[in-house]
C-alpha cells in the first residue's frame, strides 16, 4: 500500500471511530516517543445544577424546563404517582451529552420509574432549542412538557 493509501485509510478510521466529547473529557497532548498520545480526565460532575421533576398521576411538576447550553445538570426526578411514568425525550437525549447513559432505556430515549422511584440524569446540553418530553403512557391525559435550552 502507498503512502497515500495509508493516509487515506487512518483519515477514514479517525472520521468513523467515536471521541468522547470535549465537555465530558479533558483532553490532554502529550508529547512521548516522537507521537501524540491522547489521556482522558473524566468530568466532575460533583459541581452539576440540580433539576427537580416529579411525576405524578399524570402530571410533570415542572412541565417546563430551562436549561443553558454547555452547563452540567443533574435531573433529578422522582415517581410520587401510583403508575409507572417515564420522561420520553429523544430529541432533547440526542442533543446532550450524557454522564451516565446507562440510567435510560438502550435506546437512550427516556427514563422509566416505578411508583416511588427517583432516578438522576447527568447531562450537559450542547444545542439550544425546544425539546419536548411526554410521559409515553400518559401523554393522552395532558402528561407532556418542554425543555428549554438557551445558548451560552
Amino acid at each position: 500500500m502507498r503512502l497515500s493509501g495509508v493516509i487515506a485509510l487512518l483519515v477514514l478510521v479517525a472520521l468513523v471511530l467515536p471521541l468522547p466529547s470535549e465537555s465530558d473529557l479533558l483532553y490532554e497532548f502529550i508529547q512521548s516517543s516522537g507521537g501524540l498520545v491522547l489521556a482522558a480526565t473524566p468530568a466532575d460532575w460533583s459541581g452539576a445544577q440540580v433539576v427537580p421533576v416529579v411525576t405524578t398521576d399524570y402530571r410533570f411538576e415542572p412541565s417546563e424546563l430551562a436549561l443553558r447550553v454547555g452547563t452540567a445538570y443533574r435531573l433529578h426526578v422522582e415517581n410520587r404517582g401510583k403508575d409507572l411514568h417515564e420522561l420520553t425525550a429523544p430529541i432533547f437525549f440526542n442533543a446532550v451529552e450524557l454522564g451516565n447513559p446507562e440510567i435510560l432505556n438502550a435506546e437512550r430515549t427516556e427514563l422509566v420509574l416505578q411508583p416511588g422511584e427517583q432516578k438522576d440524569v447527568y447531562l450537559i446540553p450542547k444545542r439550544a432549542g425546544r425539546y419536548p418530553f411526554i410521559c409515553a403512557d400518559h401523554d393522552w391525559a395532558g402528561m407532556t412538557g418542554v425543555i428549554v435550552v438557551s445558548p451560552d
